[in-house]
C-alpha cells in the first residue's frame, strides 16, 4: 500500500493542476484525479473520500457516466473542483491554483475562475458551507 501522506501529497498536486488555466492540463489533470479516487490500490484520505462519495459519485449517477464532467471545459471543472475546498487538505493547492486561473489566459477561464471563486466565498460568508 502507498502511504497516505503520499496519496495526500499526490492528490494536493493534481488538484493545483485541475483548475489550470490551460484546457489540456485540466483534462488530463480531472482524468488523474478520477483514476486516483477511484483507485483500489491506494489508501485515500477520509476526507477526499467522504467528498468523492458525496460529490463526485452522485454526478457520476445522475449522468450514468463516468465521463460526467469534460474537464477541459472552465465552467464544468472549476464547479466541481470548487466543492473540493470544503476539503482542509486541498484546500490550499486548489486555492493557489484557482487565484493562478483568475488572472488566466482567456476572458473565458478568468470570468469561470473567477466566478466560481468569488460563488465559494460567498457561500463562505453566508455559513452556508
Amino acid at each position: 500500500r502507498v502511504p497516505e501522506g503520499v496519496v495526500l501529497a499526490v492528490v494536493r498536486a493534481v488538484c493545483k493542476q485541475c483548475v489550470e488555466p490551460l484546457d489540456h492540463i485540466r483534462l488530463e489533470a480531472g482524468e488523474l484525479l478520477l483514476r486516483l479516487l477511484f483507485s483500489t490500490a491506494l489508501e485515500m484520505p477520509r476526507a477526499l473520500a467522504e467528498w468523492r462519495d458525496r460529490h463526485v459519485r452522485r454526478e457520476m449517477m445522475q449522468r450514468h457516466s463516468p465521463h460526467f464532467v469534460v474537464w477541459s471545459r472552465a465552467s464544468a471543472s472549476y464547479r466541481i473542483h470548487t466543492s473540493l475546498l470544503d476539503v482542509p487538505a486541498v484546500r490550499m493547492p486548489l486555492l493557489q491554483g484557482l487565484t493562478r486561473s483568475c488572472g488566466g489566459l482567456t476572458k473565458y477561464v478568468v470570468e469561470e475562475s473567477t466566478l466560481a471563486l468569488g460563488r465559494y466565498l460567498e457561500q463562505l460568508e453566508d455559513g452556508t458551507l
